[in-house]
């Protein structure tokens, strides 16, 4: 029970955080733009309520006409944060497959597709529709325009991205917790048991393995503590301070006189 009482304590921050935030920081703007001009373009533009192939649709540019011929590709995808996004017009919405979005990534990362008629929100069972592009905001993105940095287009794109965030927002903040809690698990639990583990090579080790274990939860009280205040201030140095802290107590606990029950329990 106490585990839980630290993982809960571990998270909270984080999701008190995302909660309380709307809309896109000044910092992921910039590294969305980032992520777009770095990435390959993404020959797409939104025309009548469906996204369509930019270079075999005639936009009345007479600079695509030399691009026109270009060989459309199965999917197009740009990664940033903690989304990965896709942009494909395949006839079946089920054919996308990669090897990056799969495992691990459905866990610590958001999918998200632009298809032909839409948004969806792409997971390991589901598919589903998020946003239609029936909704004038849509009309006439040209998603081209982000290798350039047209404002214009940001603009647009980033008042889009807002109203999605808002209407997906209880879904994100669930796989936000859900990520939390399996990375609290794994700080807490696999730092204890390392800990735990070194410690029994160089002290008194009369005790269980699981019994040692035990204390070295309540021993990561300071860990736990000192990590949310540096998550909720974002000040790096306080998570070290409680490392340190924790591995100090361990070994000062590690060499008090153990025993006294038959088992040689706490």
């Amino acid at each position: 029970i106490y585990f839980l009482f630290l993982i809960f304590i571990y998270i909270l921050p984080s999701v008190l955080i995302v909660s309380l935030t709307y809309g896109l920081s000044f910092e992921m703007k910039e590294e969305i733009k980032d992520a777009f001009v770095h990435s390959d373009e993404v020959p797409y533009i939104i025309i009548d309520g469906e996204m369509k192939y930019a270079y075999s649709y005639n936009t009345g540019n007479p600079s695509d006409t030399s691009s026109r011929d270009n060989l459309e590709k199965d999917y197009y995808k740009v990664e940033f944060g903690n989304y990965i996004v896709y942009f494909s017009t395949l006839d079946d919405i089920n054919n996308l497959k990669d090897e990056s979005a799969s495992g691990l990534d459905f866990i610590e990362k958001q999918i998200i597709l632009f298809y032909k008629d839409g948004i969806y929100q792409y997971t390991p069972i589901s598919i589903s529709k998020l946003l239609s592009y029936e909704n004038e905001a849509f009309e006439g993105l040209d998603f081209r325009e982000a290798k350039v940095e047209d404002e214009g287009f940001w603009k647009q794109v980033f008042g889009l991205i807002n109203d999605l965030l808002a209407y997906n927002k209880s879904s994100h903040i669930t796989r936000v917790i859900i990520s939390l809690i399996f990375q609290g698990f794994l700080s807490i639990g696999l730092f204890s048991a390392c800990i735990t583990f070194f410690l029994r090579m160089s002290v008194n080790n009369r005790i269980s393995y699981s019994k040692h274990f035990q204390m070295m939860i309540y021993i990561m009280t300071p860990f736990v503590l000192l990590s949310a205040i540096s998550s909720l201030f974002n000040i790096l140095l306080i998570y070290y301070v409680g490392v340190f802290i924790t591995i100090i107590n361990s070994f000062r606990t590690g060499q008090l006189p153990y025993g006294g029950g038959k088992n040689n329990e706490l």
